[in-house]
């Protein structure tokens, strides 16, 4: 995670807060999903409370072949969104009874949160549904 962040020109060094090992797509093949962020105090000055270096994410890894593939799942840092956003994986489970996990994402920010409803499945990604509310 730290070179997926360095990449990105955040070089603080990522605090992560959960790790999730599972076959989301039950081929084999363990993917593994990441939640970091700088500090636990993202969102207690408000809207104007992102510092430099400043980060949340959700990251998902698994392997294509035998390279190693990041894809973020939810990212936010101040060259993105001058307001914080605090992203954490809420659940992983087969919400749709077909024997693969989706992912249940949320994003909380300064009055407001969001939800989203994710599938992988053989290296992709699909948003099968979001919500939001706030101000």
């Amino acid at each position: 995670m730290g070179a997926f962040l360095r990449a990105h020109g955040i070089r603080s060094k990522p605090r992560l807060t959960r790790v999730i090992a599972a076959d989301l797509d039950r081929d084999g093949t363990t993917e593994v999903i990441l939640e970091a962020s700088s500090r636990d105090d993202l969102l207690k000055d408000g809207m104007r409370a992102a510092r430099k270096g400043d980060h949340s994410i959700v990251l998902l890894r698994f392997l294509r072949g035998s390279k190693v593939v990041e894809v973020p799942l939810q990212f936010d840092h101040p060259k993105v969104a001058r307001m914080p956003f605090m992203n954490k994986i809420a659940a992983v489970a087969d919400f749709e009874g077909d024997g693969t996990m989706e992912l249940v994402l949320t994003s909380d920010y300064y009055e407001g949160v969001s939800t989203r409803l994710l599938r992988y499945r053989s290296g992709k990604v699909t948003k099968l549904v979001q919500n939001g509310t706030g101000a």
